[in-house]
């Protein structure tokens, strides 16, 4: 268990000094160095290795290479204190991972070489497959494609090995070797894993400018896809035609999402083609074409008339109003949410209750219409609990531009670091926004929230966030 601190006292209520004005948050890296601080003192050496190893990158990212080559000494000698190997190998793993992220390859390599010692040849046990996936994934990280392919190897079992060879193939594209990824993508044996695991090396192709690459990885993609029918198919579809969108094939990603709408109209329950038409309609909104996704929202509209159940159909009419409020018919979606309130008085289950109040919630909050939105949450007892349900409210505000409401919502938040993480959302969507003011005011919310957090790893790992938020922002 890592050290806790009883004494971390209440947290702070106010933004404002005593002159009235508004409280400046601080520099990242005095925000980066408390988090180390803290780190630092973590007793459980797991718990060390991963807290210092997350500061360490973001301090090298604060361009403070000196004290990121502190926290990464003491990440590695927490390393070497934890006793069984295969639990030592896999933050080895880790380690190995920042460095190769840091730029730091030969020590990454090292790092490798080390964890590979510590795990025996034989033995299939889940804390050797971990180990061993976990160091085939920093392998492809410092980019030595054949040795992670090999380690892969000698997983056994197929979903940790599918799971692995998905890891190395985004990891290789992550770092531009795309002949590499495409072949270990190529070794998955699942099409709906290998089709993903593709489509993310076409947007990685795409984003530096390989078009040609990218259409060539899509074809493929497609070809997997074709293999599998359903929910999966129309999601693959769908990110598949964001990507074409992305280099410009603008053909093609018709023929993506044409191709996704029949899917959705021959999956045979109606609650399906009602989510797959709202999924597709958001996505078409998203991607600028606001007139095709009123057209995808009203054969979800005509799917959901055939629901009986009440729970169900109020559910289909939840995904609904969030479609019309990502599309902007506002007042459209607060009708399909209105017939979802009159449903749950129905409802005589408390979980299938919590359940549907939940959607409406979110749902709500898409719509802007914040106030119902927070009342509502309060009206959940059970699943997925107050925090969780006002978090997700938080960002969806956070989507739609609604900041001030948004840190309202995350003030609600009762966990300190639930709220620490609300504030951070608000904070890095508005330095989206380029809106500085409101990007300083959220941060010190958030340091307020975290230093309510008496677990020093949660403290730590909170403060990076908090940190990475800012330098981000400093970043544009």
């Amino acid at each position: 268990m890592s050290s806790t601190r009883p004494d971390a006292g209440p947290e702070p209520t106010v933004l404002s000094d005593s002159t009235g004005e508004a409280v400046s948050p601080p520099a990242p890296t005095t925000t980066l160095v408390e988090a180390s601080r803290l780190a630092n003192g973590i007793e459980d050496p797991a718990s060390r290795v991963e807290a210092l190893a997350v500061v360490s990158k973001a301090l090298h990212k604060a361009g403070d290479a000196s004290r990121a080559a502190d926290a990464m000494s003491a990440a590695l000698a927490a390393a070497e204190a934890i006793p069984e190997d295969t639990a030592r190998a896999p933050w080895l793993a880790t380690i190995a991972e920042v460095q190769a992220s840091t730029g730091d390859l030969l020590s990454a390599r090292a790092t490798v070489v080390k964890a590979l010692e510590t795990v025996p040849e034989a033995g299939d046990d889940d804390a050797q497959a971990d180990a061993i996936a976990s160091i085939a994934l920093a392998q492809a990280e410092t980019g030595d494609a054949a040795g992670a392919l090999k380690t892969a190897e000698r997983l056994a079992a197929e979903f940790p090995r599918e799971r692995t060879l998905s890891g190395i193939a985004l990891n290789l594209s992550s770092a531009g070797m795309f002949k590499a990824a495409l072949s270990a993508s190529q070794a998955i044996a699942s099409p709906d894993s290998r089709a993903y695991a593709i489509t993310s090396i076409a947007r990685e192709q795409g984003r530096i400018g390989d078009v040609s690459g990218a259409e060539l990885s899509i074809a493929r993609a497609l070809e997997a896809a074709s293999l599998f029918m359903d929910v999966e198919r129309i999601l693959m579809l769908v990110e598949l035609c964001r990507v074409q969108v992305s280099i410009g094939s603008n053909s093609g990603a018709a023929d993506s999402m044409a191709e996704a709408l029949f899917v959705a109209e021959s999956a045979s329950e109606e609650s399906d083609r009602v989510w797959a038409f709202a999924h597709i309609a958001r996505n078409q909104a998203s991607l600028g074409d606001p007139s095709q996704a009123r057209h995808t929202v009203a054969r979800a509209i005509a799917a959901a008339e055939g629901i009986a159940v009440d729970h169900d159909r109020a559910d289909a009419l939840c995904q609904i109003a969030e479609a019309q409020a990502r599309i902007g018919d506002r007042t459209d979606a607060l009708s399909s949410i209105a017939e979802a309130v009159e449903i749950v008085d129905r409802l005589g289950d408390a979980w299938d209750r919590d359940h549907i109040l939940s959607q409406i919630a979110v749902a709500q909050s898409t719509a802007a219409d914040n106030r119902a939105a927070l009342a509502t949450a309060r009206g959940v007892k059970e699943l997925p609990g107050p925090d969780a349900l006002l978090s997700v409210i938080c960002e969806a505000q956070c989507w739609e531009h609604n900041f001030r409401e948004a840190i309202a919502t995350a003030r609600e938040v009762s966990g300190a670091r639930e709220r620490s993480a609300a504030f951070a959302d608000v904070a890095r969507y508005s330095a989206r926004d380029g809106n500085a003011s409101l990007v300083g005011q959220a941060v010190v919310l958030a340091l307020q929230a975290a230093g309510a957090i008496a677990d020093d790893f949660e403290h730590a790992k909170a403060l990076v966030e908090i940190g990475t938020v800012q330098l981000d922002a400093v970043a544009g």
